[in-house]
């Protein structure tokens, strides 16, 4: 069973079952406004009756021709004395006759059914000096109830029925209407299995309701899945590339040692080395491509508060002793605290400095300041500098502003993404400035938390 049946059929029962309630309502309240009424009438006449008649003559038997201006149409009129016989009695229906008469010292009314009728009887006490010496009974046939009563039921099936047709056509309409997105959303799914291409579903201008909700998610999940199989597959092509190389030279020296280099050693030894450079190489650049798919996932990192300048110092002094270089670390004040993951910035430190201390012979400077609602690190050399219609590419991947020199400071264009990518997780921004043989600048912003920094 679909859902647009599924809607249709349970509003349809909802509203079937609603009627059914208030009809029953609607018929009970109008028979007891209805006999309310009736029996107010009749405890009227009842008393007229009573008011205009002496005692002793309602009390005198043969008096039915008096009464006779007093009695409606399919009524009675009954006098009963103290001991409860019958003295007068007057009526235009045995059906009300088939009631007992009673002696009641009070008011009084009882609804009875006699072979399928409501006959409402009424009694009113006959005193004489404080004292009931009869009582005055009126009874009536309730037709003008059981005709209205058959008219209100007529009135309620029709209604009811017309109420059901309407409202079957209008939910059917309506979730039609309300479902077409959702048909549109599962059209567009079985295009994308059938093609393997991305597609969106056009979102029309309504008010942000839960489908336009559910379409913006699906939207916006195709946005995703279509960027990250984008960057997967530019991430293979561009793998593939750089490894081509290297499996190229290898190739290239093993051939050579298998033609003519067996016997001779300097050959061995050149091919030898190249190979085990290219290994290297390759090496690292498997790492570092396993690097870069770790850092662009959302959920890795172990955020935690410490201290940014103890991290600086421990990583310039690591570089430095490695490098034999100069680093010069400057920070605002003793100890500037951040929230983040402590092993995620290292690492982007790590890529900054040795990115520093490759192209540039002089010191390296590192300044380290925080404000309100920013940390920023500022990662200086005053090296080789990058071309200023190149400093917008030095992010993508594999890219190399001097390929033959990168290659020979062993680098693979992987760094810089992997350093922006672990900027971004912690939501922060990244800048590079440069002048062309005057040196290079990186500038670091990290919010703070509350102030930007979500997690």
């Amino acid at each position: 069973m679909s859902f647009k049946v599924k809607i249709s059929l349970y509003t349809s029962i909802l509203v079937i079952c609603i009627l059914i309630l208030v009809n029953f309502i609607i018929y009970f309240l109008f028979i007891k406004i209805t006999t309310a009424n009736e029996k107010e009438m009749l405890v009227s006449k009842a008393d007229n009756v009573v008011e205009n008649v002496q005692p002793s003559i309602l009390l005198t038997q043969h008096k039915e021709n008096l009464l006779q201006t007093f009695l409606p149409d399919n009524s009675m009129i009954r006098v009963v004395d103290k001991e409860g016989d019958m003295v007068n009695q007057l009526t235009d229906d045995l059906d009300v006759t088939k009631i007992a008469g009673k002696f009641t010292p009070a008011s009084s009314s009882d609804l009875y059914s006699v072979n399928g009728h409501q006959i409402l009887i009424v009694r009113s006490p006959i005193v004489v000096e404080g004292r009931a010496i009869g009582t005055l009974e009126m009874g009536e046939k309730l037709v003008s109830l059981e005709g209205n009563i058959s008219t209100l039921i007529s009135l309620l099936l029709f209604s009811s029925l017309g109420a059901v047709l309407l409202t079957i056509m209008s939910s059917m309409l309506l979730s039609k209407m309300m479902l077409r997105p959702l048909s549109n959303m599962i059209l567009t799914m079985k295009e994308i299995e059938e093609s393997l291409t991305f597609k969106k579903i056009r979102v029309e201008e309504k008010p942000q309701d839960e489908i336009y909700q559910l379409i913006s998610t699906f939207n916006h999940m195709i946005e995703r899945l279509q960027m990250s199989f984008m960057k997967q597959r530019q991430f293979v092509s561009d793998a593939s590339h750089e490894l081509k190389t290297p499996l190229t030279i290898i190739e290239s020296y093993t051939n050579m040692l298998l033609r003519w280099g067996m016997n001779d050693a300097e050959v061995q030894k050149e091919a030898i080395g190249s190979i085990h450079e290219e290994a290297i190489h390759m090496k690292k650049l498997t790492k570092q491509m396993l690097d870069l798919t770790s850092s662009e996932q959302e959920n890795n990192l172990s955020f935690h508060e410490f201290d940014l300048v103890e991290l600086c110092n421990n990583v310039g002094k690591l570089l430095a002793d490695l490098y034999n270089r100069s680093i010069k670390i400057t920070p605002d004040s003793p100890s500037i605290m951040i929230f983040g993951d402590s092993l995620k910035i290292k690492q982007l430190l790590l890529i900054l400095i040795d990115n520093a201390l490759k192209y540039s012979k002089k010191a390296v400077e590192i300044h380290i300041s925080q404000n309100q609602k920013q940390t920023i690190i500022r990662v200086i050399d005053y090296g080789i500098g990058i071309p200023k219609d190149e400093i917008e590419n030095v992010f993508e991947r594999f890219y190399r502003v001097d390929a033959s020199r990168a290659r020979k400071t062993g680098g693979t264009g992987l760094g810089l993404p992997i350093a922006k990518s672990i900027v971004n997780q912690h939501q922060g921004t990244v800048e590079v400035l440069s002048e062309e043989g005057m040196g290079t600048e990186v500038i670091i912003k990290l919010p703070r938390r509350g102030h930007g920094l979500t997690h």
